[in-house]
């Protein structure tokens, strides 16, 4: 283990969020962009995910007669509930044996299910729903896992959950020791299970991986990368030192990968204060196309890591980036948008919802509500706020979270962006080569393909004005890429290729 950085003192000014513009709101949904519909009961909670319909759903709980019961609500894309769910648009659930079920997470399969994580008093409840609202019988023991994921631990707090390609759940969080002595209070732990519920035994040791930082950690973000690796972030707090950010990769086999940071643990001694929240020291992650890994620290900074665990100083010229204001908390949903900007969100209890959006390299991005930043007046009441963030596929920004006994959903506008074409042709020896791929790769990855004709001609017809790198790859020929930024229509953009 090696820390990233020494020691980093926060210095951050308190300053007001932007007015936002009404059209930053996307009337076409619920005519105001912003959605509280009361349920027969008071809820609370509010994470969010997007299905491919572009359809929401929220989870989190509900109040009735004097007894917590998981609560999950989908909504149209108009922001009306969907009655195909439930019958009603949203279902009510007894989790486990507890008075108290909760959910703090959600995740959409590839097939449409939906999988609901949270607690059933100090035990681990997953949950999977039919795409209609029933519960999955295929799943677990008639649609529920209930677990005590990390024993001998005496309570699991699961916070995230991430479905892998082959269907296979991943769930962290951490668990909580009140008995035990010789165990430290709080521990970190990911556990992936089986497409049917049962715990995955060729992950980690038995499917479950826990945290080997000695004294507490806390906190459970979660990522999965294109290879199958594991991301863990989250908070230690050692007995005689500063508190640190840590973020734990894993291979897709649940052992330490020594590839990040020397031996799979990246701690950053930030001085960062826990808060007794649950999700503390580094709340989210995300992960670029290329393996850059984001990660959104709970006291107000954003960090960006190269595939091997160090800083990317591209990132604000120095890897970090303060977010404003004052002493608020980072929101632990942290997502990417198709063109590499960092969506970032505030926990701060109020009637407003706050985001925070960065381009690639770390300035504000003025498409977003013109500065970067926003404010959105959703109630009155100061005691309940945002709890999650989320992208829908036309690139619209959700902010999920509860107000006043109900989900409270705000869709945003997706600011429409300049484009323009970019053609040219693929010559060696004097003459076209046919059938040459062209890739044009940004900071989200590779954006756009094409192939040449059989004179060796291309053209992209919609192109952002971000920063661009186009390659060429062909059977007989090599090339050298070429980067670029459009300004207007752009022809003659030519590759000459050599052996």
């Amino acid at each position: 283990m090696r820390n990233a950085f020494a020691s980093i003192l926060f210095i951050i000014a308190t300053a007001g969020f932007s007015a936002f513009a009404q059209s930053d709101l996307d009337t076409t949904f619920n005519s105001t962009g912003i959605q509280k519909i009361a349920f027969p009961f008071p809820v609370g909670g509010g994470f969010v995910a997007v299905q491919t319909d572009n359809k929401i759903v929220a989870v989190g709980h509900c109040l009735q007669g004097g007894s917590f019961l998981g609560a999950i609500a989908r909504y149209n894309e108009n922001g009306s509930l969907d009655t195909s769910f439930g019958g009603t648009g949203y279902v009510f659930t007894d989790i486990g044996t507890s008075p108290e079920d909760l959910y703090r997470a959600v995740a959409i399969q590839g097939d449409g299910k939906i999988v609901a994580i949270g607690s059933s008093g100090n035990v681990a409840g997953i949950v999977r729903y039919n795409s209609n609202g029933s519960l999955d019988t295929s799943f677990g023991t008639e649609g529920k896992v209930i677990i005590d994921i990390d024993e001998p631990f005496n309570k699991s707090i699961p916070l995230r959950v991430v479905i892998q390609p082959d269907g296979k759940i991943l769930v962290s969080g951490y668990s909580r020791n009140d008995f035990l002595p010789q165990f430290p209070g709080f521990r970190q732990f990911v556990a992936r299970f089986t497409a049917t519920g049962d715990l995955d035994s060729t992950f980690a040791t038995g499917g479950v991986f826990t945290a080997p930082m000695p004294f507490q950690s806390r906190g459970g973000s979660l990522a999965l990368q294109n290879d199958g690796k594991v991301l863990l972030g989250g908070l230690h707090l050692p007995t005689s030192q500063p508190n640190e950010y840590t973020i734990i990769r894993l291979s897709s086999n649940g052992t330490l990968d020594p590839t990040w940071d020397q031996d799979g643990l990246l701690t950053i001694v930030s001085g960062a204060l826990s808060s007794g929240g649950l999700m503390e020291g580094f709340a989210g992650l995300a992960i670029h196309p290329d393996g850059r890994v984001v990660g959104a620290g709970s006291q107000n900074v954003v960090y960006r890591f190269h595939t091997n665990g160090s800083i990317d100083t591209s990132f604000d010229n120095d890897g970090m980036r303060i977010v404003m204001p004052g002493n608020a908390r980072l929101l632990g949903d942290v997502k990417l948008t198709s063109q590499g900007s960092v969506l970032v969100g505030v926990v701060n209890p109020s009637s407003r919802f706050q985001a925070f959006r960065y381009t690639s390299g770390g300035a504000p991005d003025t498409t977003f509500s013109g500065d970067g930043e926003i404010s959105v007046q959703v109630g009155n009441s100061s005691e309940y706020g945002m709890s999650s963030i989320a992208i829908d596929l036309q690139g619209r920004t959700i902010l999920g979270g509860n107000m006043e006994g109900s989900f409270a959903i705000v869709r945003l506008v997706e600011t429409p962006r300049q484009s323009f074409s970019i053609s040219g042709r693929v010559m060696a020896e004097n003459r076209g080569v046919p059938n040459a791929i062209l890739e044009i790769r940004g900071a989200a990855g590779v954006i756009a393909t094409a192939r040449t004709n059989p004179f060796g001609y291309y053209r992209f017809l919609t192109v952002f004005t971000d920063p661009y790198v186009m390659s060429v790859r062909s059977k007989s020929f090599r090339f050298s890429d070429r980067s670029f930024a459009l300004t207007g229509d752009t022809t003659n953009f030519d590759f000459f290729g050599f052996r």
